[in-house]
């Protein structure tokens, strides 16, 4: 697969790292392997995903490959957060279905240029996790701000009766049906991590959806897109280990 990979088992994996990308896109896993290529490890894991294990800025992370149904999806990602994963980011594009399907013309929609601080419940008022906790107080399901939370592609046609409810469930306008099982999935498990969201929308298709990152699109070539994706999210894990180890100390030193 790749020149950087230095051990490929076809062995159930032990543990998963903290943090988590998942996607279905082979050059998405490829790039995460390329930026983390001086530790990689790559196993074959249960559920036909192929799990990246490596380091970025020294902090462990991982990205899984995964090409299979809802319910593969499901109890792939039972096993990985009863093996250590405590903050997932599903990476993937929106592409303008009115253009080329082509990988390289069509346009892709996606969060890189997001403003990270809007990340965090340190920034005021207008942040992402306070949006969320708006949006899932509206809705009827019981739910933490902890929660995971997951995204995907929308499409605009969905005569899927489970979906739909999931939908109305939710308060989301558009998802697609993978990313509805998953984000129904990662609620139900109440995982105790800081939430993401990136659902991957065009603007002037669905800009009340509430949840996302803004973006433009860009015509830029297939690799550097990858290329500002991927980065882009690792330096979101970063900024999510400084956050949580400085949560962690601040609270060992709070008085009982």
């Amino acid at each position: 697969m790749s020149s950087y990979i230095r051990k490929y088992d076809l062995v159930e994996v032990s543990e998963y790292p903290s943090y988590l990308a998942i996607t279905d896109n082979i050059h998405i896993f490829n790039k995460f392997i390329s930026i983390m290529k001086s530790s990689v490890i790559v196993y074959e894991g249960l559920y036909g995903v192929r799990l990246a294990r490596g380091e970025y800025k020294d902090i462990r992370m991982g990205v899984a490959l995964y090409g299979f149904g809802q319910q593969n999806a499901l109890w792939f990602l039972r096993e990985a957060l009863q093996k250590g994963a405590r903050v997932i980011i599903k990476a993937g594009f929106g592409l303008n279905f009115g253009e080329s399907r082509h990988p390289v013309i069509a346009q892709y929609a996606f969060a890189y240029s997001c403003n990270k601080d809007k990340l965090y419940l340190s920034i005021a008022d207008y942040t992402l996790l306070s949006i969320m906790d708006w949006q899932l107080s509206t809705s009827e399901i019981e739910y933490s701000i902890e929660n995971i939370v997951s995204c995907g592609n929308p499409i605009e046609s969905l005569d899927d009766k489970e979906l739909s409810e999931l939908r109305k469930r939710f308060n989301i306008k558009v998802m697609d049906t993978d990313t509805a099982y998953i984000y129904d999935y990662l609620n139900r498990w109440k995982a105790k991590a800081l939430s993401i969201i990136f659902p991957f929308v065009w603007v002037e298709s669905y800009p009340e959806i509430g949840l996302w990152f803004n973006y433009e699109p860009t015509s830029k070539d297939e690799n550097s897109v990858i290329n500002e994706l991927v980065r882009l999210i690792l330096d979101t894990f970063v900024e999510y280990h400084i956050r949580l180890e400085a949560m962690k100390k601040k609270k060992e030193g709070e008085p009982e």
